[in-house]
């Protein structure tokens, strides 16, 4: 029988050594989150042979795993355990890659039918029994900077036309909006107008005095006031942009024109296309 003051010891140990196995535990559970944290969408996908591998060392604990699984979830830990014990072999991982032909024929498609989106698109390959998913045609089109739907707002990093005129024409353009501000008077409650002119290339910002009444003479004394404004700041003013407000009257646009240049008006319904003068504008009112 072993003596007291041994067995004691013996506890002491195995509660010491314990308390450094769990230490060790979470240290590499740490690891395994730091890591997880970088990866694109915080997840990973074991192949058929690293699910074997970790599902074997599992059982030699029983598996037991619930407290130190943090690469998968437990609970597809335990969907591997009912596929194996019911003699499932896993397949391979991951959604199939697209083979360079279908990618080829959709980036085709795309640039010989600029009017053509994701579902005209979808369309096509279908009638040719070429099967793939709306987000893999939408992720070839992105990766080749095309518009997956010219209907639609084009996603960061895609260059439409309008994005590309944008960008060739920032240091002659000129974007220019309303904003108002209901205010108080002798008179009783009115609405002031300020019409602001934005810069694209420098940020300049240049503010109308504010009016009640925005008549065509006061719209044309404001494009005589940008006009100076821009002489004074060495802006060569080639472009305006504005939308289709009834409040531009046509002479004030025809004080714009000229041989180089012009009023370029927005579509209708789209407010992103003077997206700065209208962030310009918010921020004032």
């Amino acid at each position: 029988m072993w003596p007291k003051w041994l067995t004691g010891v013996l506890l002491v140990l195995m509660e010491a050594w314990s308390a450094r196995r769990d230490g060790h535990i979470r240290f590499l559970k740490l690891q395994i989150e730091m890591l997880q944290s970088r990866l694109p969408g915080n997840r990973v996908i074991l192949a058929p042979e690293e699910r074997q591998r970790l599902m074997k060392i599992g059982a030699e604990v029983s598996h037991g795993v619930e407290h130190t699984l943090s690469i998968v979830s437990f609970k597809t830990y335990r969907r591997w355990l009912l596929e194996e014990r019911g003699g499932r072999t896993p397949g391979k991982a991951g959604r199939p890659r697209m083979t360079k032909s279908l990618r080829e024929l959709i980036i085709r498609l795309a640039k010989e039918n600029a009017g053509w989106g994701l579902r005209r698109i979808l369309g096509e390959l279908k009638k040719l029994a070429l099967k793939t998913s709306r987000s893999s045609v939408r992720r070839v089109l992105v990766d080749e900077k095309i518009i997956p739907d010219p209907e639609r707002h084009a996603p960061k990093g895609v260059l439409t036309p309008w994005r590309k005129f944008l960008t060739m024409h920032m240091n002659v353009m000129v974007a220019c909006d309303f904003f108002c501000k209901t205010m108080w008077t002798p008179l009783g409650k009115q609405v002031a107008y300020v019409l602001a002119f934005v810069h694209l290339g420098s940020r300049k910002v240049f503010l109308s005095p504010s009016t009640l009444n925005p008549t065509d003479e006061w719209m044309r004394q404001q494009a005589r006031n940008v006009g100076i404004w821009a002489d004074e700041e060495g802006i060569n003013l080639r472009f305006l942009i504005h939308d289709r407000d009834g409040k531009y009257s046509e002479a004030f646009d025809e004080h714009f024109h000229h041989d180089k240049g012009g009023v370029i008006l927005t579509p209708y319904g789209a407010p992103t296309a003077n997206a700065y003068a209208s962030c310009c504008t918010s921020l004032a009112a």
